[in-house]
């Protein structure tokens, strides 16, 4: 005969230690054990119905299971929190053990906010809004994009909705879809990540990090023309380069350089040598940092202007490489 108590420490095992009075009572085990545990110190409890043992170290999973045990089956996880647990940019840290855990429940369960817990009620959560990772309740990729336009600023948020539009998790318009369905008039950020959408149509491919996202905004906030994302340059069927964004008309390319995204030696000399490719074809190919992009924006709309002047007067100043 199984052990009860075993069995219900072999859920909490797969939850990070937690699990909940509903699971207890599934496993038959008998109230008064349950009650004696916690006066020994040996379990304790983290929310109201929900418990783990001592000996299973306090993280942040274990609260987001905590927070699902808690509401119940209805529940996902929402917000910032589903925001990290989707691997998203644009949030400014990791969070730490003791920060809120986000949910989303339906109003009509009746709900709070509890220390550590942040209820968000809302009026329904259907089926294309509910996804899971490593088991855990949690709003959709699509869905949490939604919900960040209204917490998020407005360059987090770009740089959010970039992140998940890359290598084709979600695509642009199931994002605007579930924002039609769930976004009221007027609700915070709805038509700000409208705007993001209406932008992203038929530029090409999405922009491969934050630093890119950032430059596109760069270039938008600057008067000019758009940029397409990693085109793709062929020299008689030959693969020459991807720069991140280029006026291929004009042959201009602008390449953003941060050790995150251009990491060793090798690569670097890589990226190097594409560019040289380039600037031997007859192409302008700009050089930009991040500290470009976030200290001197206005410098970086300064060289692009400059290389899409000196192409269109089709000077006989000689191509070449262009930094900030």
């Amino acid at each position: 005969m199984v052990d009860p108590e075993a069995l219900l420490l072999q859920h909490a095992d797969r939850q990070h230690g937690a699990f909940s009075l509903a699971q207890v009572i599934a496993t038959e085990l008998p109230a008064t054990t349950l009650k004696r545990r916690l006066r020994a110190g040996v379990w304790r409890s983290l929310h109201v119905g929900v418990y783990a043992p001592v000996g299973a170290p306090p993280s942040f999973a274990q609260r987001c299971w905590a927070a699902l045990l808690w509401a119940g089956p209805e529940s996902v996880l929402s917000g910032r929190t589903a925001a990290f647990l989707w691997s998203l940019d644009g949030l400014d840290r990791e969070p730490a053990v003791t920060d809120d855990v986000e949910i989303s429940v339906p109003r009509a369960l009746g709900l709070r906010s509890q220390p550590g817990l942040k209820v968000r009620n809302v009026r329904t959560l259907d089926m294309p809004d509910r996804d899971a990772i490593d088991g855990l309740a949690v709003t959709s990729l699509a869905r949490t994009v939604v919900d960040l336009a209204g917490v998020l600023g407005p360059v987090a948020l770009e740089i959010a909705l970039d992140s998940a539009l890359r290598a084709g998790r979600v695509s642009r318009l199931t994002v605007l879809w579930r924002s039609n369905a769930v976004a009221k008039r007027g609700r915070k950020g709805a038509r700000r990540l409208r705007v993001l959408l209406e932008e992203r149509k038929g530029i090409g491919a999405t922009s491969a990090s934050a630093l890119e996202t950032l430059m596109r905004r760069l270039t938008i906030n600057a008067g000019l023309a758009p940029m397409v994302s990693q085109h793709r340059v062929h020299d008689g069927g030959k693969h020459v380069a991807r720069p991140d964004f280029a006026y291929p008309e004009m042959k201009i390319a602008i390449e953003v350089d941060g050790y995150r995204f251009h990491a060793g030696r090798r690569m670097w000399a890589i990226d190097k040598r594409k560019r040289s490719e380039l600037v031997a074809r007859g192409w302008i190919v700009i050089e930009i940092s991040y500290d470009d992009i976030t200290t001197d924006p206005d410098s970086v709309a300064g060289l692009i202007r400059r290389a899409r002047e000196r192409q269109e007067r089709g000077t006989a100043t000689r191509p070449g490489q262009l930094s900030a």
